[in-house]
């Protein structure tokens, strides 16, 4: 990819409604471009993440916590979650517990999980992302509130599997 391509990227996102942009070019080594327009026509941000696989859940090694995840309480800084199964958002976008805002969320804490259940949806550019779980199991924590953003590989879900 050139100079020229990324220009015409730039124009592409300034000209249109949209506030981010994010590409994955597989010729290109698997990276990916992701465009953020600010206020007026300013970018506030470009950057080409090395791009990996879809997340899958993976488990948390015995001897290690989570790095920091959303933090807004601070007594769960010392958990130990060892054991535990994470669900990670697989794309940026925004983490919706519910499928509309009228409807009851798709898990709470304490409900089992069946592989294949949707816990939640992750919405980018638009686009609505059932997340699905791969493990059975007990949802321990929910780690991300309703409507907010989350990145590439942020741990939403805490399980504890069967």
């Amino acid at each position: 990819m050139n100079i020229e391509d990324v220009k015409e990227l730039l124009k592409l996102v300034e000209d249109s409604e949209s506030t981010d942009l994010e590409i994955e070019i597989r010729k290109f080594g698997g990276k990916s471009i992701r465009i953020r327009k600010g206020s007026g026509n300013n970018f506030q941000g470009f950057q080409i993440p090395a791009m990996q696989t879809p997340a899958t859940p993976t488990e948390v090694p015995n001897n290690k916590q989570p790095q920091s995840e959303n933090k807004s309480d601070n007594s769960d800084e010392t958990d130990d979650y060892a054991g535990f199964v994470k669900i990670t958002s697989p794309i940026v976008g925004t983490f919706y517990r519910a499928p509309s805002p009228d409807s009851e969320p798709y898990v709470e804490v304490g409900d089992n999980l069946a592989v294949g259940q949707v816990v939640c949806i992750v919405e980018a550019m638009k686009i609505m992302n059932e997340i699905k779980s791969e493990v059975s199991g007990t949802v321990e924590r929910i780690l991300v509130e309703n409507a907010q953003p989350v990145e590439y590989g942020q741990v939403m879900f805490l399980i504890k599997p069967n």
